[in-house]
């Protein structure tokens, strides 16, 4: 669940420093982009093979960057309702796994 939380915060973080960085953009997107995330390492892994990159389109790279988003939030909602299924013997950890889920449900609507 750490994996989905620190990719959905690198998405976070990419989409405000695309916004930022757009109409700035003279060369590689990414070597514009990436340095103003929270991750520049994972922005660059898990994006330097987007078609996007090469062409330039800042729209189609925003569509991919959204994609990966919504793949990792559905992710991590099907992880947290399958350990919901489990015993949890800890009131306060089923509370906040609860909460969690109901979270990522509305993110995933």
């Amino acid at each position: 669940m750490t994996k989905s939380f620190y990719s959905s915060l690198f998405f976070l973080s990419f989409v405000v420093a695309l916004f930022e960085i757009l109409p700035n953009v003279k060369g590689n997107i990414l070597d514009d982009i990436c340095p103003g995330s929270f991750f520049p390492p994972l922005c660059f892994q898990m994006l330097r093979n987007d078609p996007s990159i090469s062409k330039g389109d800042t729209h189609g790279l925003l569509s991919t960057v959204l994609h990966i988003a919504q793949d990792n939030t559905t992710t991590t909602y099907k992880l947290v309702k399958s350990i919901l299924k489990e015993p949890i013997k800890d009131p306060n950890m089923k509370a906040q796994m609860t909460n969690c889920l109901r979270n990522y449900n509305d993110a995933v609507d």
